[in-house]
């Protein structure tokens, strides 16, 4: 008996790597459809919940600016430079702003939602954040200039005409939105897929990350793809279905 060769265990080393990989590459697939379910999941689970809140309070919720530890976030004031506060508005006084509408993160610790991190902020599959945006015209309401859709009444003072040329953000099949998916939306979530914890590199990914009023949903692309690589999980909310709700809890019109 003698024992094995250098160049044997060359073999075996390189036959037991190739059995390892041909295991990971399903094990990670496997991982990404486990955590994609558990997003989309938790998707719909902020949309029924943005929808009972709004039944509820009679206003849809801010987003949670990166500092408010999860609580919908207001400004104090109705234009320039927002004085960022999480006290709720009194219905009076304050306009209802939101500090962040466009590129804020869902309320989770508003809403009571999980799974959430140590500041109170949403996960999705991949323990990043979920990103949340809402509407944000202002109108004159009961005297002063408020938010519509976030103000406390704000969409039960305006007439229903009014309310179907409110909302303002669109969903687009790509960055320079040539194709238009959905034009009137009233609030939009973004996961940012598995290459969320890494920076957005891609046109299609960056657009939603800037804060206009644009969002992008298309499946799954590669770096080498002509809005670059894409991986963001993107749903929204219609104005018909949050009227629809707002109308059976006896809230509008």
């Amino acid at each position: 008996m003698h024992g094995f060769t250098l160049a044997e265990l060359a073999v075996v080393l390189v036959i037991v790597a190739l059995l390892l990989g041909a295991l990971i590459v399903p094990l990670n697939a496997q991982m990404d459809a486990r955590n994609i379910a558990s997003t989309r999941a938790t998707l719909a689970t902020v949309q029924d919940a943005l929808l009972g809140f709004a039944a509820a309070n009679e206003r849809l919720p801010c987003p949670a600016s990166s500092s408010s530890n999860g609580l919908e976030s207001f400004c104090t004031n109705a234009t320039g430079t927002c004085t960022v506060s999480t006290a709720l508005p009194t219905s009076s006084g304050a306009p209802w702003r939101c500090s962040n509408p466009r590129d804020g993160f869902v309320p989770a610790a508003t809403l009571g939602l999980s799974p959430i991190d140590t500041s109170g902020y949403l996960l999705d599959g991949w323990n990043n954040r979920v990103r949340y945006a809402v509407v944000d015209v202002s109108a004159l309401l009961a005297g002063n200039t408020r938010f519509v859709f976030t103000a406390s009444k704000g969409m039960q003072q305006r007439t229903l005409s009014s309310l179907a040329t409110d909302p303002n953000l669109r969903i687009c099949a790509n960055s320079g939105c040539s194709t238009v998916l959905a034009s009137a939306a009233v609030a939009v979530l973004v996961s940012q897929g598995r290459n969320g914890a890494t920076a957005a590199a891609g046109s299609d990914e960056l657009e939603n990350l800037d804060g206009d009023t644009d969002f992008v949903s298309h499946e799954p692309t590669a770096a080498t793809a002509a809005g670059g690589e894409f991986d963001d999980i993107v749903t929204w909310l219609s104005p018909n279905t949050l009227y629809n709700r707002m109308i059976a809890a006896g809230r509008l019109p």
